[in-house]
């Protein structure tokens, strides 16, 4: 028994030494419930009226996974005896977590044999979950913020969610032994991932397993020095909340997975931006480049502005920054950062800004209207929808009833009328974007570019050259991974 083991063991035996029958339930399941909190710390567990009851719970866990509510009921026994296979047996239909306090199983194998057969059912006591909440194995270990880091952290959050079958202190310190390679150069290597594959298929359900099995794939594409292989299948479905708290800012710091765009390609399809937006308590110093970079293409967009970075001279005098763009000015440039619930980064002496919810960027007041003969030539790789082009002498509104391109109407316009037009927004669709949901109002007043219904990121920030005209900035290495930062 580990250390933390000992000190619930303690906290057991104070709580069970009481006179007093409601501070032994109160001291027992206290007990419990700070064990499966260090496990779960996104879940929320319950205490119920009952104490060692044959079908009511001790506990349940809560919790929230793509939307959807979850639970687990947790019943406390004092010691797993025999009897306890029959128990497990009549409340498998219920998926629970049974929790001794006492870690002594007399004997293990029918119980073992029924835990396993219900599937969906985890049998264990407080030592053994102390054992995966902090394991022994780790103290001292030259691996800690290894590549082993990250699936043991998964092992444990995944334990009272996903936990199968009867874990003692000898499952769970084999189960960890799994999740850490012997070296940090063994970098997931086939014989490490198959045996993790075992060890996760024992002890956790169908799901949870392959939840695991994923991250480690996941892991040894971004870690290893050569480029490796996997089935697509390997990369289904979408990331928890969990997965990617823990997956991103690992793989994110590691010099070898910030080279593989493939990997951020395969990460991209299981998660998206408002999620990435969602993560700025734990990335907001972290460069999300490769990420965004790679899905620049995929992932969708309703916003972005740009605003003058702050040791830059203002555009048109001296104007409030965004909040957003006056908490730090970062001295590297072209390069994502996750601030505010928004993307930012700056290029030359501005400031991008990009978001998911277009009531996060209200935009700015009194910038100059742009003069049409400027932006003429930055719309090559834009359809015009509409322009209102606004001269001396006449005002005249050029739009398309359906969506197309009136760039040509704007040309024998200006060909044919002798004025100095000026425009405050153009309506533009990048070319090869959905005709119907892509269109984007560029306004130079606001200075934003906003798609109501969203539009690609490399879109987006295409569309910011038109209204860095007056001080053109190459955005082109927000987008794409083979430009030049």
């Amino acid at each position: 028994m580990n250390a933390r083991g000992d000190a619930v063991a303690e906290r057991v035996r104070l709580a069970m030494a009481s006179t007093n029958p409601h501070e032994i339930v109160t001291g027992v399941k206290q007990a419990v419930t700070e064990e499966v909190a260090s496990l779960t710390p996104d879940a929320k567990i319950v205490a119920t009226e009952y104490f060692n009851h044959s079908y009511m719970p001790d506990l349940v866990v809560e919790w929230r996974e793509a939307g959807k509510s979850d639970s687990r009921p947790i019943f406390i026994r004092n010691t797993l005896r025999p009897s306890t296979a029959a128990e497990v047996q009549a409340l498998a239909a219920r998926e629970p977590m049974m929790v001794s306090l006492d870690s002594r199983i007399e004997p293990p194998s029918a119980l073992r044999r029924q835990a396993q057969e219900a599937r969906r059912v985890l049998v264990t006591d407080l030592a053994s979950l102390a054992e995966v909440a902090a394991p022994a194995s780790s103290e001292g270990s030259t691996n800690l913020g290894g590549p082993g880091e990250p699936l043991v952290r998964l092992i444990q959050t995944n334990l009272v969610k996903g936990g199968r079958g009867l874990l003692t202190a000898d499952d769970a310190g084999r189960l960890i032994r799994s999740a850490t390679p012997e070296t940090e150069d063994s970098n997931f290597n086939a014989d490490f991932l198959h045996s993790f594959q075992e060890s996760t298929e024992e002890v956790f359900t169908e799901d949870a397993a392959l939840r695991l099995q994923r991250a480690a794939e996941l892991l040894h594409l971004g870690i290893s020095p050569e480029d490796v292989r996997h089935s697509e299948t390997a990369f289904g479905g979408e990331l928890s909340d969990v997965e990617l708290r823990v997956l991103l800012p690992y793989l994110l710091n590691n010099l070898n997975a910030v080279t593989k765009p493939d990997l951020w390609i395969r990460i991209g399809s299981m998660m998206s931006l408002e999620r990435l937006e969602d993560m700025t308590d734990i990335l907001e110093d972290v460069d999300v480049s490769p990420l965004v970079v790679a899905n620049a293409q995929i992932w969708r967009a309703r916003r972005a502005q740009l605003v003058i970075d702050n040791e830059s001279e203002a555009l048109d005098g001296d104007q409030e920054e965004h909040p957003a763009a006056q908490d730090e000015t970062d001295s590297e440039t072209s390069t994502w950062r996750v601030r505010n619930r928004m993307l930012i980064a700056n290029v030359g002496r501005w400031r991008v800004l990009v978001t998911t919810d277009a009531r996060r960027l209200r935009g700015r007041d009194g910038s100059l209207a742009a003069r049409w003969d400027d932006i003429a030539e930055l719309l090559s790789g834009f359809a015009l929808d509409a322009v209102d082009l606004r001269g001396v002498s006449r005002r005249i509104l050029v739009s398309a009833e359906q969506s197309g391109d009136v760039r040509g109407d704007v040309r024998l316009i200006r060909d044919s009328i002798e004025d100095s037009f000026h425009v405050t927004e153009v309506h533009v669709r990048r070319i090869g974007d959905d005709t119907a949901d892509s269109v984007m109002r560029t306004d130079f007043a606001d200075m934003t570019v906003s798609a109501t219904n969203g539009a690609p990121i490399s879109s987006i920030v295409s569309a910011l050259h038109l209204l860095a005209h007056r001080w053109p900035a190459d955005f082109t290495s927000l987008i794409d991974r083979s430009a030049p930062a």
